[in-house]
């Protein structure tokens, strides 16, 4: 059975340097290799970013955003013509397995009709919201409002209710939903910005057993508490730097 070439881009805009390394480690720790890695910068020079010998960096003077950045990486795939199948990552993604290219390379290999395959996203937790759960929707079927939809009705009318007992009121039946109006200020934005801080840090910490561990570093119990008990965002990203390249678990905590 012959198998396909795996080829992978990759849109940046440079905000996210310590999630895209992380990325980029497990993208070269994949059991099969990618034939082509195509890092695109979308309106950031990528000069600050180390890369393996098969990535080719592609610095937009433009932010395209992420379709149009991506659309760059195909075609430029396209053109070097030695990738059959491409692999599209986030700049704050992370394969968690070692043998994700080659599951992709067999599924495609076993099926001459399969065309697109969709990862399973999830957070720290393993838990997979609504939203990251792609569907394919005819052009005759009726609009679906789902919950991302009233997400942002509910905001829309807290910040039209102004300051008052009306928008106290609203906030506390808004509480559990998820922002999507930065910077308006309202319950559900301070809520969730809140939860993400706790989620990056203990984002961060998995990140950095992942790497220790698919490094083959072992990690004493002692070294795994110190990582997830931090909290502190700015020491779990030197720790991560660190991660990629110590020889010892204990390294992570050097001139501490």
């Amino acid at each position: 059975m012959s198998l396909p070439r795996v080829g992978v881009v990759i849109v940046t805009m440079g905000t996210r340097p310590r999630e895209l390394a992380a990325l980029l480690a497990s993208v070269e720790k994949q059991s099969v290799p990618a034939a082509r890695v195509m890092l695109i910068g979308n309106a950031t020079p990528l000069t600050d970013v180390d890369t393996a010998q098969n990535v080719t960096k592609v610095p937009l003077e433009e932010n395209l955003g992420c379709p149009g950045g991506r659309n760059v990486g195909l075609a430029m795939l396209r053109d070097y013509g030695d990738t059959d199948v491409v692999v599209e990552l986030d700049d704050d993604g992370l394969l968690i397995d070692s043998d994700v290219f080659r599951k992709v390379q067999h599924l495609f290999a076993s099926d001459a009709r399969l065309g697109i395959v969709g990862f399973r996203v999830a957070d720290e937790h393993g838990r997979t919201e609504r939203r990251w759960v792609p569907r394919l929707v005819d052009d005759a079927e009726e609009p679906r409002y789902g919950d991302i939809d009233r997400v942002d009705w509910a905001e829309i009318v807290e910040i039209g209710l102004g300051e008052g007992p009306g928008r106290d009121y609203w906030r506390n039946l808004m509480a559990t939903y998820t922002p999507n109006f930065p910077g308006s200020n309202t319950i559900v934005e301070e809520s969730w910005l809140d939860g993400r801080a706790k989620g990056q840090a203990e984002g961060k910490a998995e990140d950095i057993l992942h790497i220790l561990e698919a490094r083959g570093i072992g990690i004493p119990d002692s070294v795994r508490e110190r990582v997830v008990g931090c909290t502190d965002l700015g020491v779990l990203g030197t720790w991560l730097d660190r991660s990629l390249s110590v020889t010892r678990a204990e390294e992570l905590f050097a001139d501490e």
